[in-house]
């Protein structure tokens, strides 16, 4: 896959994650939404062909950190 593509993947998972959580104030609330999302992008990635199981692992790790 070539890294401009990833990095494009990379973005579309960070925009929607942050349209998804920006609109929660409510912390609890807030990290049950991103846990939820989260695991739905992890299922996404794994049927992605284009990711192995670490790049997924890392592009998770660094969409929890957000």
């Amino acid at each position: 896959m070539t890294q401009r593509r990833s990095q494009e993947i990379r973005q579309n998972f960070l925009q929607r994650l942050h349209a998804e959580l920006s609109g929660i104030e409510n912390p609890n609330e807030r990290q049950m939404k991103k846990i939820a999302l989260l695991k739905v992008f992890a299922k996404e990635l794994e049927f992605n062909l284009f990711f192995d199981k670490e790049e997924v692992k890392t592009l998770i790790q660094e969409l929890a950190n957000y």
